[in-house]
């Protein structure tokens, strides 16, 4: 099979600003969505006495023989507000 009209073909590189600039603003937008659901979602907890001791965290995560951490209970009257 030949093509039915074998003239000039248009140049590849007309095509490639093109790409790379859609492929840049690709890459820019995913960033954007991917460090604004970073700060939003995974940056702290919601609440400061919300959080659990670092010995604890370390025995689950590497299983070492740490000392027992008591459990942190809250206080007396302790609300669960956002605002803290």
């Amino acid at each position: 099979m030949t093509d039915p009209e074998p003239g000039p073909r248009p140049a590849l590189t007309t095509r490639r600003p093109r790409l790379w600039l859609e492929l840049s603003v690709i890459v820019v937008v995913k960033l954007t969505l991917f460090f604004t659901a970073k700060h939003l979602w995974f940056s702290e907890p919601l609440a400061r006495h919300m959080t659990i001791p670092q010995p604890q965290v370390e025995q689950q995560l590497l299983g070492t023989a740490a000392k027992p951490v008591p459990p942190v209970s809250p206080t007396r009257g302790a609300s669960h507000d956002l605002t803290r």
